[in-house]
């Protein structure tokens, strides 16, 4: 967040924190989904996400979204890291920002 104070204040520093802040909401309600649809299944995180990823394989039309369908059928689950690569993909473009940002107001 402090590199966000390298914005000028206003809607882009707030954007950033918004965007940051609601990654980590989302990422952290689809765990704790993910847990409670596991209680009294019987099901290991492992075997519960192979599952989850199986049936979003399965909902994806992939006549409508050929390339979500092909990512969802080739992806091995469960996925180990999805978190930090998500963190990291906004993390670089907030630095891009920052770097693009600070370029135009020297």
């Amino acid at each position: 967040m402090a590199a966000a104070r390298r914005l000028p204040a206003g809607p882009a520093e707030l954007g950033v924190v918004n965007l940051i802040g609601g990654y980590v909401r989302t990422a952290s309600a689809q765990e704790q989904q993910l847990a409670q649809g596991r209680q009294g299944g019987g099901l290991d995180q492992a075997r519960s996400e192979r599952d989850h990823g199986r049936t979003l394989a399965r909902l994806v039309d992939p006549g409508r979204f050929p390339d979500a369908a092909e990512m969802f059928a080739s992806v091995p689950l469960p996925y180990d890291g999805d978190f930090g690569f998500g963190l990291e993909l906004i993390l670089n473009g907030v630095d891009t920002l920052i770097t693009t940002a600070t370029r135009e107001l020297t």
